[in-house]
């Protein structure tokens, strides 16, 4: 379940990358479970799974 500022962390992902929104949500609640299962501490879960998904946007990308 994503909180306010996950959302907000994944709408600044998209747009910075332009991305499409549901691609970007798609990517980090794909990046969250993969981490969450992985953690052993969880405070910095979002920051992780978005970092992760900007970079795998980043490498998409053309250029």
């Amino acid at each position: 379940m994503k909180t306010e500022s996950q959302s907000e962390l994944i709408a600044r992902i998209a747009e910075a990358l332009q991305v499409p929104l549901e691609e970007v949500e798609q990517a980090y609640s794909i990046a969250w479970q993969e981490l969450q299962n992985e953690a052993k501490v969880h405070d910095y879960l979002a920051l992780f799974a978005a970092r992760r998904v900007a970079e795998v946007f980043r490498k998409r990308k053309p250029g």
